[in-house]
């Protein structure tokens, strides 16, 4: 049972949420995999929970990529070590934006193409 499992630093998880659309918005950062290692590795950085913040990261980096029509094909194990490998300070946001692009596919539409389902 998880009783203290919210954030610890709302303000730090925030900041973390925010830095795409900042990197966007203020550094004209438009490409979607670097704004997706850029949420990872503020995830986990700025360590908004005592605990999870590699979880929170991968679960967010994920939904981020695939509202934005893209999923990871890995076998889980290996994006998990990407996130490790952040928060150990062995791989950069840039990195691990390499790593998201080269684990990428484009996520198809079903025919009437409004609700955006993978199929």
């Amino acid at each position: 049972m998880l009783l203290n499992s919210g954030p610890t630093q709302i303000p730090l998880l925030e900041s973390a949420a925010s830095a795409p659309e900042n990197n966007n918005h203020y550094h004209g950062q438009t490409d979607l995999f670097q704004l997706a290692g850029i949420l990872g590795e503020r995830t986990i950085k700025n360590h908004a929970f005592q605990d999870g913040n590699k979880r929170t990261a991968l679960i967010a980096t994920d939904m981020f990529l695939k509202i934005n029509g893209v999923k990871l094909i890995d076998n889980g194990m290996e994006r998990a070590h990407s996130l490790i490998s952040v928060a150990e300070n062995k791989w950069t946001a840039e990195e691990l934006s390499e790593y998201y692009r080269s684990i990428a596919k484009p996520m198809r539409v079903e025919s009437g193409g409004k609700d955006g389902r993978e199929m």
